[in-house]
């Protein structure tokens, strides 16, 4: 079997291998202690997913390498492979404050990254793999070979062309003439508007249960379903959106109103959703596991750390 890990792509509507990796990374962040498969079914029929789509979501990221299948008696035990955990853990201060102020307000020194790529024709793949994995960065296309992006990416680029090992050029400068034109054009390369429908859709949704939240009018239940709907949505738009710095977006672009929606709720519906799914998991649980434990945005990327180091010690 390949080392390879295989996350599984996004789909529109609830995708169980999806929500699963979210409950996991919530609730057991950082973690790999192996989590009973009964919890695991449970929990995700808590969201309305029946046990056969649980049990086929759990092998299918079995078979991706995304789970790590362990035998304590007659039951079975999964835990997130460690590449997933690395992975989660790295990416998780991006995504819980991308759109915030402080995200927004990050210095952009007004230059711009290019990347020519000239691979020959026997680097077919290596060039498709380099154009989606540009587009994953945020960059936008003028040409099949040539792609734009704020300098802000420079480095994940570089690394991006060595990594594939293709032939591939990387230019940080200024876009001298014509400068208006020339952002203008790019910008057409990206799919904003459907990114804009994609926030707007978010806030109109998510907003109302911000209200109900405030006036404690969520339990326990929906609290756990809703944050980990929201989460996996929000997971959606950080990588949909190409990250564009705020001097070359609309003035009414829509996606620090989505995150102030998002901190809040998170965080809000944070202990009511621990105290769920603590109630879930109880009747499977074993003594060496871990118990589920929330965390909150505004308690800031070291806390969340330290929580992670203080289970694992």
């Amino acid at each position: 079997m390949s080392d390879e890990v295989d996350l599984p792509r996004r789909q529109a509507g609830p995708n169980p291998q999806h929500l699963l990796l979210s409950m996991m990374g919530d609730f057991w962040v950082g973690l790999t202690a192996p989590i009973p498969s009964a919890a695991l079914v449970a929990l995700l029929q808590e969201c309305g997913i029946t046990a056969n789509s649980a049990r086929v979501a759990i092998n299918r990221l079995v078979r991706r390498n995304v789970l790590v299948g362990v035998r304590r008696g007659r039951e079975s035990h999964y835990h997130l492979a460690e590449a997933v955990v690395v992975s989660g853990v790295r990416g998780l201060p991006r995504m819980m404050t991308f759109g915030s102020s402080d995200e927004d307000e990050a210095e952009w020194d007004g230059t711009w990254v290019l990347v020519s790529i000239t691979a020959p024709p026997e680097q077919a793949a290596q060039r498709r793999t380099l154009r989606t994995r540009l587009r994953a960065l945020g960059f936008g296309m003028l040409t099949e070979s040539l792609w734009i992006a704020p300098s802000t990416q420079k480095d994940p680029a570089v690394e991006l062309v060595t990594e594939l090992d293709v032939s591939a050029m990387v230019v940080h400068g200024t876009v001298v003439h014509p400068v208006t034109s020339g952002v203008l054009n790019a910008l057409k390369t990206w799919p904003l508007t459907e990114v804009r429908a994609e926030y707007e859709d978010f806030i109109a949704t998510y907003q109302p249960v911000v209200d109900r939240a405030r006036q404690g009018q969520v339990s326990p239940s929906e609290a756990f379903v809703l944050r980990l709907y929201m989460t996996d949505q929000w997971r959606g738009l950080y990588r949909h959106d190409p990250g564009l710095p705020s001097e070359v977006l609309p003035a009414d672009w829509p996606r620090g109103r989505a995150y102030e929606v998002f901190a809040e709720l998170y965080d809000r519906l944070g202990p009511l959703a621990e105290f769920r799914c603590a109630q879930v998991v109880a009747p499977h649980a074993h003594p060496d596991m871990p118990p589920p434990r929330h965390y909150a945005i505004r308690d800031g990327f070291d806390a969340i750390m330290e929580r992670v180091a203080s289970l694992t010690s």
